[in-house]
C-alpha cells in the first residue's frame, strides 16, 4: 500500500484510507434537528452548531468511526442535508 506519510504520521490515528484522503475541516452536513457538523481531522473530533455558531457538542472521533458517527446521526435524528459519503453509500450497511 503506498503512503504519503512517514511511519510515525501512519501511525498517529489516521488509520482509515478513505479518511486521509479529506481535507482537515470538512462540513458533514445539517441534520433535522437544524444542527451543522464540522469534521477537525488534526484534532479528530466532530462539532456539532447550532444556527446560531455556538457549540452545542464536540464528540471525539478516530478516522474509522466517521461511518459510525455518519450512521449514528442518520439513524437517531436523521439528516437533512448530508454532504459528505460514507463507505456504506457504496457499499451498503452491514
Amino acid at each position: 500500500m503506498s503512503t504519503n506519510g512517514t511511519p510515525a504520521q501512519e501511525s498517529a490515528g489516521t488509520t482509515d484510507a478513505t479518511t486521509r484522503l479529506l481535507a482537515g475541516h470538512v462540513y458533514l452536513g445539517r441534520d433535522r434537528e437544524g444542527y451543522h457538523h464540522h469534521l477537525d481531522r488534526s484534532t479528530e473530533t466532530v462539532t456539532r452548531f447550532d444556527g446560531t455558531g455556538t457549540i452545542e457538542r464536540r464528540t471525539d472521533i478516530v478516522d474509522a468511526d466517521l461511518d459510525e458517527y455518519l450512521a449514528f446521526v442518520a439513524d437517531g435524528v436523521g439528516w437533512a442535508d448530508r454532504r459528505q459519503l460514507a463507505t456504506w453509500d457504496v457499499w451498503g450497511r452491514r
